[in-house]
């Protein structure tokens, strides 16, 4: 029993962390004036647990929501932070290369 609550708490520690490397990335790119790192990472995790909730909203309302898509969406957004938001830093260097 100890061990289940261990591995829920390891769980769910592991999508807040995911959660707000994702929506720190969304909210980099749109330029969040933020003061302080509480509230940036408070604004982060919000942002992206609301993405994903309208995601997985999204796909149960077209009769998608089953377990491979969801185990697929989650690979993608973990390949996408593993790579540091290469594709990200990819975009905003050939947007910058546009502005000149």
């Amino acid at each position: 029993m100890a061990v289940v609550a261990i591995a829920n708490s390891a769980l769910t520690f592991g999508l807040v962390i995911v959660h707000a490397a994702f929506g720190w990335q969304c909210l980099r790119r749109f330029r969040w004036p933020a003061e302080r790192w509480l509230d940036s990472a408070l604004c982060s995790v919000a942002f992206a647990f609301g993405l994903s909730a309208l995601l997985m909203f999204s796909l149960g309302i077209v009769g998608w929501l089953r377990p491979v898509v969801v185990w697929a969406l989650v690979s993608v957004i973990l390949a996408l932070i593993a790579a540091g938001g290469l594709v990200l830093r990819l975009l905003g260097k050939g947007a910058r290369a546009l502005r000149r």
